[in-house]
């Protein structure tokens, strides 16, 4: 299929990003500057400014809304917050009770802003306050809410009970998490995906990496299906973004642009898309 003209370029002008790392590094609180970027253009080419929405899966978003609390811009944020209602709870004996709730419930919000998109044109309906950004908050959560739902899936059964298959559950959970990234990426606006860090060291080679908190080798490879990887650290209380291969991480990086340091001193959007 050929993409000409105007279609080409509104299919290159979102960046599909990926950031991780330890927690306590900036990775949520960064999201300040990519809203104030959106803003920004926003007014320079004299539009309506639109919100981003943020996915919180894990309460992590606390330090975002203060942000933009302080910075005057926190009507610009609309916050979806998921509590799977059996965390709450005291768990009683070796099985706990798997629910869809949760994710259905995110996937009824989720599925809106498809609601919203003129297909024909690629951009948001006229009337709808579609956002300029999506985030994902924790994507490494969220993949937990999203094998609750595998596990429910045909029956309900506990991961690796007798006669159940948990490399097939496990299998239907990467794809639904791969599904999930790509539906994002076919939204008219930018798409962040935020997950905690994994270290791995391979058994034969003794290689140690540190890779996206994502199930089995997905952790390695779903690097592929973003423009940008970020990794996110403090060193010694400066938050600062890895964005080459380098170490032990592996997978930083950025299609978008060549010339990027290997680290980046300032946590800040507008640096990297």
């Amino acid at each position: 299929m050929k993409i000409k003209g105007a279609a080409l370029l509104q299919q290159i002008s979102y960046a599909y990003i990926l950031i991780y790392g330890p927690p306590k590094s900036g990775k949520t609180e960064s999201l300040i500057t990519l809203l104030k970027l959106e803003i920004k253009l926003a007014k320079e080419g004299d539009r309506p400014v639109r919100p981003m929405w943020l996915f919180d899966f894990d309460r992590g978003a606390s330090s975002l809304i203060r942000r933009c609390k302080e910075e005057g811009i926190l009507e610009h944020l609309v916050v979806f917050r998921y509590d799977n209602p059996l965390l709450s709870k005291m768990q009683v004996g070796l099985h706990t009770k798997k629910t869809s709730a949760t994710w259905q419930e995110f996937s009824k919000d989720f599925n809106a802003l498809h609601d919203g998109v003129d297909a024909k044109n690629n951009c948001w309906k006229e009337g709808f306050d579609g956002p300029s950004s999506v985030a994902f908050d924790s994507f490494s959560s969220y993949q937990d809410i999203l094998l609750d739902f595998v596990l429910t899936f045909e029956d309900s059964h506990d991961l690796g009970a007798k006669g159940t298959n948990s490399m097939r559950d496990y299998g239907r959970q990467q794809k639904k998490l791969v599904e999930t990234v790509k539906s994002a990426q076919s939204l008219p606006c930018h798409s962040v995906f935020v997950a905690h860090e994994v270290l791995d060291k391979n058994e034969i080679t003794g290689e140690i990496r540190i890779d996206p908190y994502v199930t089995g080798k997905l952790a390695s490879r779903i690097g592929k299906e973003f423009d940008v990887v970020i990794y996110s650290k403090s060193d010694g209380g400066k938050f600062t973004w890895q964005m080459a291969p380098g170490g032990n991480v592996k997978t930083a990086g950025s299609r978008l642009k060549k010339d990027l340091t290997k680290v980046l001193d300032k946590q800040d959007y507008s640096l990297v898309i």
